[in-house]
C-alpha cells in the first residue's frame, strides 16, 4: 500500500486516514499498513544509525530478520522526518510490471522542495529471485537519489538491486547487528511491560542475543528470570523464522541448534555437497539470534531452546538421517567431544558410541583419545561406552593416564569374567601394555597377559619392568636406544636390578623429562645432587602425582628431613591406595618411622606387605623385608630378624634385584652374628661379594651404619676366611605374623548393617559388632560424610540421657570403637565429628541406596543394567541394623525396605521383559517374605509363569494372593484376575509395564 503523507497528526494517525482516504478514491492496494506494536520504545542509537546512513548516501538498506525491530526503526525515522513520506510494503508475488508502476508513482516532485520526501519499501525481499523486479527496483533507486530518500526493509541483502549503488557509495547497508536490543533498551521494555517484576535486562539480552521480538516476548511469557522460553515464544519462533525459509535452510537451521554454532564445513556434512552454498545462503538472511562469526553461525541461547522444542516434531526421520550422517562427518574429522556433545543434545548416545568406534578406528591411535574418556562418560555414560570393545579399551587407556587403578582392575576382572577381555585386545592389541602395568602390583594376575603378544613394542617395556620386580629369575632389558614416554618403566625394573648408574646417566637426555624415576636412582645412589637436578625436570603440575611424591619423600629422607617425608606420605595416602602405590607409601614410611628413632612403630607393616609368594610383587616384599629387619634388630630381635630377612636376600640373589641385596646380606649377617653364629654370617657375606656387586648405594650406607657388632668384627675384611661350621640351631621359628601398633589408623573399614548382628570388616578382617551403639555410630557418621555436630550426634545415639550423662556415654562409644577398629574420630572445628578422611568407610547401605536410585535413570536396560541391580540387592540380605530401636534408624530402615521393594520391582520387570523366569522366581519368592501383600509382585510372578508354559504355577501363585489379601479382607484386583486366566502363550516377553497392585 501507497501512504503519501500529507496529513497532521503521528504516522500511526496520518496511516490511518491515508488508508480512508486511498480505499474511498479506490486505490490500488499492494500490501497492508505497517503494523507497530502498542508498545514502542524509543531507539537513539538505532535512530543516529539510519541518519548518519542518509547524510553518506540516498539509499539506506536495512537487512534483519523478523521480529529484529526494523519496521519500527523505519516508522519512527519517518516520524522525524520533516518531508512527505511514502510507504510501500510489497506483496509476496508482485509483477514487475506492476511494481515498476508504482514506483513511478513514489517519484513525484514534493510540493515542499526544502525538505526531502521518503519512499519506506517494506518486504523488499520479494523481488528477490524475480530478475525483472529486480531489475525494475535497480532501475528506480538510480533515479530515486536525485529526488528522494529510499529506506529498504527487507531480511536479505538485495545485491542484484544495491550492488552497484553500495560499490558506488550511493547505498548504505544497516545490518540486524546495529538493530540488535542493549541493556538500556531492554531496561525501558521492561519497564514499559512488567515494571512491577525483578526481570533482568542484562539476562534478557543474552537470552534473547539482542533480538526484539524474542526480548518482548521473554519480558511478557518469561517469567521473573526473564529466560524461559513459553509455547507463544516456540511458536513465534517456528512461524515467523523457520518455517520463512527454504527446506534446506530450515534443515541446516534446525540442526544446528544441537550444536552452539555451526560452520561452513559443518554444513558440508549435515547436508551433503550443496550444504555450503545453503550455509551462505542462511548466512546473508540476517537472522536474529544468530551472529556470524568468519566461517560459522552462532546460536544464541534462546534460539537454541526453542529449535530444539522444533525438531522433534519436524520431519523426524529426515533429521535422524541429517543427525547421523553429521555424526559420522564429525568422528572422521576427529571431533570426537562434539560427537558426543551433539548425540547427548539429539539424546541418542547409541549412536554416539557407533561414532566415536567408528573414528577411533579410522584414527588408528586409541590411546591418543585417552584424555578425552573422562568427558564421554560424564556425557553418554560410562556403561554405553562399555558396549563396545573398542571404545572399552579407551576406558582402559583412560583410566591408565590416570591411575586409576582401583577401577580399572575391578574392569578389567569384569571383562574376564564376561568373556569379553579376548575381544577388547583383538580390538585395540596395544591394550596388552595398558593392562600389564595395570596389574603390576599384582603379578598372578598379569601372568596370562605376559605371554599374550598382540601388541605394539610398548608392552616389552612393561613385561620387563613385571619381570625385574617380580621374577624370580634374571630379567634382560628389551633392546631400545630411547624409551620415550616409556622410560619410567624400563627405569622402575632397572632401579631394583641396582643399575642406578645407567639409569642417572640418562640424566641430560630425553628418556629423564618428567620421569622420577631418574631422581630416585640418583637418590639411592647416593647422589642427592643429581637427584635434585633431575627433579627439576619433572614438569610443575605433575609433582603431586603419587609416584612423584613418594620420590621427593625418599629424597627428604636421604636429606634427613624424616618429618616432612612422613608429611607428605600421610597428606597423600588415599591417592597413593588409589592408583596401587599403597606398599611402597607403607614401607617408605616405615623406613622413615625407623630413621627417626621408632622402630616398634615401623614394624607396623602389614603381612601382605612380606609374603613372597603372595600378590604383591616380589622387589617390594623383599624391601619390606629389610625395613622390617633393621627394625628388628634395632628392637634387639635378632633370631625374627633373620627369619625375616633370609629369605629375602635368597630372593634377590637369585632373581640378581641388587639395588638392597648388599644392605640386606649386611642385615642378615649382623643378625647372624648377633646369635653367636658367625660362620653363616661369613657365608652370606662370601654370597654377597660373588655376586661382584660394586660401590656403596645409599641402603648399602644406612645399613652398615646399623650394623654395629658385624662391624667389630673381622667378617667385613674380606681376606677374613669364615669360621668352618657353626650350627644354626638357635634361630628361633619364623614368625607367623607381623608385630601391630595400636596407634595405626586402619586403610579401609567396611560396614554391613544389613547382617545380624551387623558386621565390621577392618582390612579384610572381620568382626560382628556386638555393642549396638558402636554400630549406630558408625551408621550415623556413614550418612554425614561431611561430619555432624557433637551435641546433635550425641542426642541422636542417646535420645532418653540427659545431656551432661550422654556426654559420658558418648566418649565411652568413640573409645569403643577405636578400640575395636583402631578408627580415631576427626574433629573438623571444635563442635563438628567426623570420619577420618585417611580410612575409607564402605557403608554397604550407601552403596544400595545409590545404585538403586542410579536405575530409576535408566531407560532401555540391558544384561549389564540387571546384573548390577541384582548385584546392589545382594548388598541387602536382611533388614536395616536389627535390634537398633533409635528413631532416625527406624525411619531409615522403613525408607530402605521401601526402596528394596522398588529395585526389586524393578528388576523382576526387566527380568520379565528380558524372559528370565528363573530371577523372577528367585527375587519375587524374597520380596513375598516381607511384603506378602504385593499385588504388583503376585502378578509378575504370574506373568513369567505364563512365560514358562506353567499355568498351574500361575494358578497357585494366585491362590497365595487371594490368601494373603483376604487377611486384609480384601479381593485380587481385575489386573490379577486378567493376568491367571490368560490363555498359554498370551503373555509374551516384552510385557507393557503397568502396576497392578492398590
Amino acid at each position: 500500500m501507497i501512504i503519501e503523507d500529507r496529513a497532521p497528526g503521528s504516522l500511526r494517525t496520518r496511516q490511518r486516514a491515508n488508508q480512508i482516504r486511498l480505499a474511498n478514491a479506490g486505490a490500488t492496494v499492494l500490501g497492508e499498513l505497517p503494523a507497530l506494536a502498542t508498545v514502542v520504545v524509543a531507539r537513539p542509537r538505532v535512530e543516529h544509525a539510519i541518519t548518519e546512513a542518509f547524510a553518506r548516501a540516498g539509499v539506506v538498506e536495512i537487512v534483519a530478520g523478523s521480529g529484529c525491530g526494523k519496521t519500527t526503526a523505519a516508522v519512527l525515522h519517518a516520524e522525524g522526518r520533516r518531508g512527505p513520506v511514502t510507504w510501500l510494503t510489497l506483496p509476496p508475488v508482485l509483477s514487475a510490471a506492476d511494481l515498476g508502476r508504482v514506483l513511478d508513482g513514489c517519484l513525484s516532485e514534493p510540493e515542499n522542495a526544502c525538505a526531502t520526501g521518503l519512499v519506506v519499501i517494506d518486504n523488499a525481499e520479494a523481488v528477490d529471485g524475480d530478475p525483472a523486479a529486480t531489475a525494475v527496483l535497480a532501475d528506480f533507486l538510480r533515479r530515486a537519489g536525485a529526488v528522494v530518500d529510499v529506506l529498504i526493509l527487507t531480511t536479505r541483502h538485495l545485491g542484484g538491486a544495491t550492488a552497484d549503488l553500495v560499490l558506488r557509495g550511493l547505498c548504505e547497508v544497516v545490518m540486524a547487528e546495529q538493530l540488535r536490543l542493549t541493556g538500556d533498551d531492554a531496561a525501558a521494555l521492561i519497564e514499559r511491560l512488567r515494571p512491577a517484576e525483578p526481570i533482568g535486562a542484562d539476562a534478557v539480552v543474552a537470552q534473547s542475543g539482542g533480538w526484539i521480538a524474542g526480548a518482548v516476548l521473554l519480558i511478557r511469557f518469561g517469567g521473573a528470570a526473564g529466560s524461559a522460553q513459553s509455547p507463544v515464544l516456540v511458536a513465534y519462533v517456528e512461524s515467523q523464522i523457520v518455517d520463512a525459509l527454504p527446506l534446506d535452510e530450515q534443515d541446516l537451521l534446525l540442526a544446528g541448534a544441537l550444536l552452539d554454532r555451526v560452520t561452513r564445513h559443518d554444513s558440508a556434512g549435515l547436508l551433503g555437497a550443496h550444504g555450503e552454498s545453503v550455509f551462505f545462503g542462511l548466512r546473508g538472511r540476517g537472522l536474529p539470534m544468530i551472529a556470524a562469526a568468519d566461517d560459522a553461525l552462532v546460536y544464541s541461547p534462546l534460539l537454541r531452546r526453542c529449535l530444539r522444542e522444533i525438531v522433534p516434531r519436524r520431519r523426524s526421520q529426515r533429521m535422524a538421517d541429517i543427525r547421523r550422517r553429521f555424526a559420522f562427518h564429525l568422528a572422521v574429522a576427529s571431533r570426537f567431544d562434539e560427537v558426543v556433545d551433539w548425540c547427548a543434545a539429539a539424546e541418542e548416545p547409541s549412536l554416539a558410541v557407533e561414532a566415536l568406534e567408528y573414528g577411533v578406528r579410522s584414527l588408528g591411535d586409541p590411546g591418543a583419545v585417552a584424555d578425552r574418556v573422562e568427558r564421554w562418560s560424564a556425557s553418554i555414560g560410562e556403561s554405553r561406552l562399555l558396549t563396545s570393545d573398542l571404545l572399552t579399551a579407551c576406558v582402559l587407556r583412560a583410566l591408565h593416564a590416570r591411575r586409576g587403578f582401583d577401577r580399572a582392575v575391578p574392569l578389567i576382572h569384569q571383562l574376564e569374567a564376561d568373556g569379553r577381555m579376548d575381544d577388547v585386545v583383538a580390538a585395540d592389541p596395544g591394550i596388552v601394555g595398558v593392562v600389564l602395568w595395570t596389574l603390576h602390583s599384582r603379578p598372578v594376575e598379569a601372568e596370562h597377559y605376559v605371554r599374550d603378544h598382540r601388541d605394539d613394542h610398548g608392552a616389552d617395556a612393561v613385561r620387563f619392568m613385571l619381570a625385574a620386580t617380580s621374577g624370580t629369575e634374571p630379567a634382560l632389558p628389551p633392546l631400545a636406544t630411547s624409551w620415550g614416554n616409556l622410560a619410567k618403566v624400563v627405569h622402575w625394573g632397572m632401579l631394583w636390578q641396582g643399575r642406578c648408574d645407567d639409569i642417572v646417566a640418562a640424566l641430560d637426555g630425553p628418556d629423564a623429562e618428567d620421569n622420577p624415576n631418574v631422581a630416585l636412582a640418583a637418590a639411592w645412589n647416593g647422589r642427592i645432587d643429581l637427584a635434585e637436578r633431575a627433579f627439576e625436570r619433572i614438569v610443575p603440575t605433575g609433582r603431586d602425582r603419587p609416584h612423584v611424591v613418594f620420590v621427593r619423600a625418599a629424597m627428604d629422607i636421604a636429606r634427613g628431613r624424616t618429618d616432612e617425608a612422613r608429611r607428605q606420605l600421610r597428606a597423600h595416602a588415599l591417592e597413593a591406595r588409589r592408583t596401587g602405590a599403597e606398599s611402597t607409601y607403607e614401607i617408605l614410611a616405615a623406613w622413615a618411622t625407623l630413621q627417626a628413632g621408632a622402630p616398634e612403630e615401623a614394624t607396623a607393616l602389614r603381612y601382605g606387605s612380606l609374603e613372597m609368594n603372595g600378590g604383591e610383587r616380589r622387589a617390594i616384599s623383599e624391601w619390606a623385608r629389610l625395613v622390617l629387619g633393621l627394625a628388628l634388630l634395632d628392637l634387639d630381635q635378632p633370631g625374627d630378624a633373620a627369619v625375616i630377612l633370609a629369605p629375602a636376600v635368597e630372593s634377590m640373589r637369585r632373581a640378581r634385584r641388587r639395588l638392597m641385596l648388599p644392605a640386606a646380606s649386611y642385615a642378615l649377617a649382623e643378625a647372624h652374628v648377633r646369635l653367636g653364629a658367625e660362620s653363616t654370617a661369613a657365608a652370606v657375606l662370601a654370597d654377597l661379594r660373588r655376586s661382584g656387586i660394586r660401590g656403596r648405594g645409599y641402603w648399602t650406607t644406612e645399613c652398615l651404619a646399623r650394623c654395629h657388632h658385624l662391624r667389630a668384627t673381622r667378617l667385613l675384611d674380606p681376606e677374613t676366611a669364615a669360621p668352618q661350621a657353626e650350627p644354626a640351631d638357635n634361630l628361633p621359628d619364623p614368625m607367623p605374623a607381623v608385630i601391630a601398633v595400636a596407634n595405626r589408623q586402619p586403610a579401609v573399614v567396611e560396614f554391613l548393617p544389613f547382617h545380624e548382628p551387623p558386621l565390621i570388616v577392618v582390612d579384610g578382617v572381620e568382626t560382628s559388632g556386638r555393642r549396638m551403639k558402636v554400630v549406630e555410630l558408625i551408621a550415623d557418621l556413614a550418612q554425614h560424610p561431611d561430619g555432624v555436630e557433637r551435641s546433635r550426634l550425641q542426642e541422636r545415639l542417646f535420645p532418653e540421657v540427659e545431656r551432661s550423662k550422654g556426654g559420658n556415654h558418648f566418649r565411652q562409644i568413640v573409645f569403643r570403637l577405636r578400640e575395636l577398629t583402631g578408627v580415631r574420630l576427626e574433629r573438623h572445628n571444635p563442635a563438628v565429628v567426623a570420619w577420618p578422611e585417611s580410612v575409607k568407610l564402605v557403608a554397604l547401605d550407601r552403596q544400595f541406596e545409590d545404585e538403586v536410585l542410579r536405575a530409576r535413570a535408566v531407560a532401555e536396560p540391558g544384561e549389564a543394567h540387571m546384573r548390577q541391580l541384582r548385584d546392589a540387592l545382594d548388598l541387602a540380605p536382611g533388614i536395616y541394623l536389627p535390634g537398633s530401636d533409635l528413631a532416625w534408624v527406624e525411619e531409615r530402615r522403613t525408607y530402605l525396605s521401601v526402596l528394596f521393594e522398588e529395585a526389586v520391582t524393578t528388576l523382576l520387570w526387566w527380568a520379565v521383559e528380558a524372559g528370565d523366569v528363573e530371577l523372577v522366581r528367585g527375587y519375587g519368592a524374597r520380596v513375598l517374605e516381607f511384603n506378602p501383600f504385593s499385588e504388583e509382585i503376585y502378578g509378575l510372578l504370574i506373568r513369567a509363569e505364563h512365560l514358562a508354559g506353567n499355568r498351574a504355577a500361575a494358578m497357585a501363585i494366585f491362590q497365595r494372593a487371594h490368601s494373603a489379601l483376604g487377611e486384609l479382607g480384601l479381593e485380587p484386583g481385575a489386573e490379577l484376575r486378567r493376568l491367571v486366566q490368560l490363555p498359554p502363550g498370551a503373555v509374551n516377553a516384552r510385557a507393557t509395564r503397568g502396576p497392578a497392585s492398590r
